[in-house]
């Protein structure tokens, strides 16, 4: 372990959880490839579950780090027969303990091990995981007497799931005491990596600027008060190997490491984001942000300080209005019930009318609720989240109807809304009716108009803390902070799905246009 001297401590203990935020090319997945051999060699009917966001990853995983050890003398001889399994998604060894390995990027993705039990989850890339399928996946835990969760990636922006995890942490720097000058050197930040890289002849002391000797650093955690969550910090250059220097003949690693920083002897170099990412395993500025304050008060109607208390028979000629609700989970505390309706013109444009965030646990009352902000505005038609809406949707139509209710699923598609026949709801890709209500914010009034800041501020938060992040896959996601809300947003875009389905802008599971076959004749309606 001499040239990997800060993963031994990752080797020898075993905390309940552990983070690990790294940078590339330091012995990760190989650690995270021995962790899975060792619980399973030294427990008896130990169970592991593998997941990293991609299949091509998991399989990558899968021969280039489980097989190699699987294949070792010792495990041959002792821990593999026969009966032993060596599939690319599940592996077993004699003495009971299985391996089961998959994929999950989104929280749709998440329900493939929907049912699992495991002792062990190990999350890989979880930078490029949802957030919200990590309730999902920890769920194959709850059984267990062990629990182990052992996360790790290297970070993008400060708002991946990366980053929400690491926080939690205990924070773990590899700190190195100068032998010049006796100061100690934490590459906590880019800035304090950065000088540390300036130095040619290896690792500098951000002090006096003499080089460092790596190999006598130790872990010191930045929360110690955090017992049970282990995270530690892998940049590159904290590793002997990688603080080398060589010969103009023969460059070391470190020059190497410096080239891809200032993009020395003629290289370009990396960019600074790239540098922060994949070298110093940092992450690197905020991520993009879907909406500026600017853009969201300029779809306030400064003149309008109160909310529409019923159907709008005025000037903006209003035909049409939908009901959206985006339910919470019972009990939860970082997410609320939050019920918007919208008003549409025959051009199209929407107006937000009423918005009202629901306290309580209880669904009948917030299902009471909804009803009669429903007869009290008129409303055409109802977009009920599915997620965690299923008892609220079906109640919604034993007492409306089901022609006047869409159960709406968020869904991973390339198409925007379809009717999904055999599960009885509308399969809403949400990166594209997110972007279709975003956009309409972005043109300001003109497209979506609401009341004064004064009176949406709250709720236009929601849509503030919501970010845009490129997936493993190149898919774009959008995402919010674990500890931030952005409910209201949801109650936007299934409000606008319910106004879709009444235009039947959807298609059937055959992938048929649907238009003819809508449910509703939107000129009827109209009328």
């Amino acid at each position: 372990m001499k040239d990997y001297l800060p993963m031994e401590l990752i080797y020898d203990i075993a905390p309940p959880q552990l983070v690990l935020r790294a940078s590339r090319q330091i012995g990760k997945s190989l650690g995270l490839g021995a962790t899975i051999i060792a619980q399973s060699v030294i427990r008896p009917f130990f169970t592991t579950m593998f997941i990293s966001p991609l299949s091509g990853q998991t399989s990558r995983f899968s021969s280039a780090y489980l097989d190699p050890f699987l294949a070792s003398p010792v495990l041959k001889k002792h821990f593999m027969d026969t009966s032993s399994k060596k599939n690319v998604f599940e592996k077993s060894l004699n003495n009971g303990s299985r391996i089961y390995l998959s994929y999950a990027e989104t929280e749709a993705d998440s329900g493939r091990v929907r049912g699992a039990s495991c002792d062990q989850l190990l999350l890989d890339e979880i930078q490029d995981i949802s957030q919200d399928a990590l309730p999902v996946l920890y769920e194959t835990l709850s059984a267990s007497e062990f629990g182990f969760k052992r996360l790790a990636g290297t970070s993008k922006t400060l708002n991946n799931t990366l980053e929400v995890e690491y926080k939690k942490s205990s924070q773990c720097e590899w700190v190195c005491k100068c032998e010049h000058c006796g100061k100690y050197t934490i590459p906590i930040d880019f800035e304090t990596c950065l000088k540390i890289s300036e130095n040619p002849l290896g690792p500098g002391c951000v002090y006096c600027g003499k080089v460092l000797n790596m190999s006598t650093g130790r872990w010191a955690a930045a929360r110690p008060e955090v017992k049970n969550y282990i995270g530690m910090h892998l940049p590159q250059l904290i590793f002997p190997v990688r603080t080398r220097t060589g010969t103009v003949e023969k460059p070391g690693k470190w020059e190497e490491m410096r080239g891809k920083i200032f993009g020395l002897n003629g290289s370009k170099g990396y960019s600074m984001q790239k540098v922060a990412n994949e070298v110093f395993g940092l992450p690197s500025g905020e991520g993009g942000r879907i909406l500026s304050i600017k853009e969201c008060m300029d779809c306030c109607n400064t003149s309008k300080t109160a909310w529409d208390t019923g159907f709008p028979r005025d000037s903006r000629n209003i035909v049409c209005t939908v009901l959206g609700v985006d339910w919470s989970v019972s009990g939860s505390t970082k997410s609320y019930t939050i019920i918007s309706i919208l008003g549409y013109d025959y051009n199209g444009k929407c107006y937000l009318l009423y918005s009202q965030k629901l306290d309580g646990i209880d669904v009948l009352l917030q299902v009471k609720r909804a009803e009669q902000l429903y007869h009290q505005f008129e409303c055409s038609f109802i977009g009920s989240d599915r997620g965690v809406g299923v008892l609220q949707g079906q109640l919604f139509k034993q007492h409306l109807g089901d022609q006047k209710v869409a159960m709406v699923n968020y869904v991973a598609s390339k198409t925007q809304l379809r009717w999904d026949k055999q599960g009885l709801f509308y399969a809403a890709d949400r990166t594209m009716n997110i972007d279709t209500v975003i956009l309409k914010m972005k043109l300001g009034k003109g497209r979506f108009e609401t009341p004064a800041w004064e009176l949406t501020n709250p709720f236009w938060q929601d849509a503030l803390n919501v970010y845009e992040e490129e997936s493993q896959s190149g898919r774009r996601l959008y995402r919010h902070d674990q500890d931030l809300c952005d409910d209201w947003l949801h109650s936007i875009v299934f409000a606008n799905v319910a106004y879709m389905v009444i235009k039947g802008d959807f298609l059937y599971t055959d992938d048929t246009p649907s238009h003819s076959d809508s449910m509703f004749d939107i000129d009827n309606l109209i009328t």
